[in-house]
């Protein structure tokens, strides 16, 4: 029989199947009820197998959920003779088998990235005025100064290698660098869910009365619902689990999250390790305002928000950005490392789909937080993450630009001066390694006892920092957390050239 599979692995697969008692409540969560659009989201969805009457496998369609319906009894309906005339087959008798189907991580849906791997994450337009287009050999680029070539992908991930018990598979990620993406390709292996409170205030869980209309809290009752913004409900595979609330009796905790109300995003003073909780991990830095870590006198502006707790808290919190009159969410890390190798010298900032297209975004939104610095001066970044106790990668990365006053001239008289911006380059900031870390251009990266700390000379005026801090976990995951802080530390402006 044929298969949409590669022969290889349809035979690796093709085993003695362990027969499950589906109405076993011990076996629910492995079963639950199919719904396409599950609180709101769209993660339950049908593919059709179409074979010829000899069992011949010809192809495999996504059901259009228009087509299915359900009766009084809430039996799912699904118009097979529609969907086959749909899908091209007027003519025949033809055997459609239906797999029910809840996505986990990925997407039927291909995706567009960037050479950088990075995902182009706006509403597509091919029009004259659109933002993409499409060329006569199918390659498909970006509009605009700085127009870029994307590449249609899968938005799936790889089948890398069957155990020789054939239970188990590996699978490994494309180049593709989306927080979604790694981030429910890491959620693939995690059994349990965690949530976190910090109080009755701020806990993300609420005991409540479900026959009451108004739906108000109620501390006698053994029902619990979601109460944070944009909280995701329980999933009815949780049906036939376990909740557990350790420490039930604690009442408070000490304050060490990026984002409590008295720091705003600034984290604790030092890394802090954590043996016992495995779940807690926040990626931060500080300027070290140690003597020894940055020499004295560095500090010209701003210096007592060294954790840069107000750059932070925008970018953590997701919180709104006042920009050019207008009220905005903040754009996604990713939109904003884009923004910072945008070099566009024009002052205005251009608004597409409420996302700023320019670098001048950055100096608006964040410039104000910048902590300015003297050049040739020793600077040291310290991790103030809050972390596992276990083995780990530390990868500094540096961007941002050098802005350079500049005279037009006419006929050998200077009559006006101009801003020129080009990317930061070696020549602009020194990093100084520690012991055995590796430095790649303005990359830094090794172990704990090389790069917790990154130390950097800026050698010129007028150049603006982006600091990036990545710290791979190596225990059992390969999964990268990180933190992007724009406009991080800057240098009084340049001379006119």
């Amino acid at each position: 029989m044929k298969t949409k599979l590669s022969q290889k692995d349809f035979e690796l697969l093709n085993t003695s199947r362990i027969e499950v008692d589906t109405t076993n409540p011990e076996y629910s969560y492995l079963f639950p009820n199919f719904d396409a659009s599950e609180s709101g989201v769209e993660r339950d969805y049908v593919e059709a197998h179409i074979f010829d009457t000899s069992e011949n496998f010809i192809e495999n369609i996504i059901v259009d959920k228009k087509l299915i319906t359900r009766d009084i009894n809430n039996k799912i309906i699904i118009k097979t003779g529609t969907l086959l005339r749909r899908s091209g087959y007027d003519r025949g008798r033809y055997i459609v088998k239906y797999n029910f189907l809840r996505k986990l991580a990925g997407d039927t849906i291909p995706i567009l990235i960037d050479n950088d791997g990075l995902l182009f994450n706006e509403p597509i337009d091919t029009g004259s005025n659109g933002n993409v287009t499409i060329e006569s050999d199918g390659r498909i680029f970006t509009r605009g100064d700085s127009s870029k070539e994307l590449f249609l992908k899968d938005n799936k991930y790889f089948l890398h290698e069957i155990s020789d018990s054939r239970k188990e598979v590996r699978l490994v990620t494309q180049q593709i660098k989306n927080d979604k993406y790694l981030r429910d390709f890491f959620n693939l292996q995690k059994e349990t869910k965690l949530i976190g409170s910090l109080g009755s205030s701020k806990s993300h869980l609420q005991f409540f009365d479900p026959t009451n209309a108004a739906d108000n809290a109620d501390t006698n009752s053994t029902s619990l619902k979601f109460v944070a913004p944009n909280a995701e409900p329980f999933r009815k595979n949780i049906i036939g689990g376990a909740i557990e609330i350790p420490n039930a009796f604690i009442t408070r905790f000490e304050a060490r999250s990026q984002l409590d109300d008295s720091t705003l995003g600034g984290g604790p003073d030092e890394e802090f390790y954590d043996s016992e909780d495995t779940s807690i991990f926040i990626p931060s830095f500080l300027l070290n305002l140690d003597p020894a870590k940055t020499e004295t006198g560095t500090i010209l502006a701003n210096g007592d928000d060294n954790k840069f707790a107000k750059i932070k808290s925008k970018i953590i919190s997701g919180a709104s950005l006042q920009i050019v009159g207008q009220t905005i969410p903040t754009p996604s890390t990713e939109i904003l490392r884009s923004m910072s190798t945008d070099m566009d010298g024009r002052s205005e900032v251009r608004l597409v789909n409420q996302q700023i297209k320019n670098r001048s975004f950055l100096d608006l939104a964040f410039g104000k937080f910048t902590i300015k610095t003297v050049k040739n001066k020793k600077i040291t970044l310290s991790s103030n993450s809050t972390l596992r106790n276990v083995g780990r990668t530390y990868r500094w990365t540096i961007g941002g630009y050098e802005r350079t006053r500049k005279h037009e001239s006419a006929f050998g008289v200077k009559h006006s001066y101009y801003w020129s911006y080009t990317q930061l380059n070696k020549s602009n900031v020194t990093i100084t390694p520690h012991a055995e870390g590796g430095v790649n251009g303005l990359s830094f990266q090794g172990d704990a006892s090389q790069a917790k700390d990154l130390v950097i000379t800026i050698n010129n005026n007028g150049c603006f920092l982006d600091i990036s801090l990545e710290i791979e976990l190596e225990e059992g995951s390969r999964f990268t957390e990180s933190i992007f802080l724009p406009r991080a530390i800057s240098t009084k402006a340049s001379n006119v050239n």
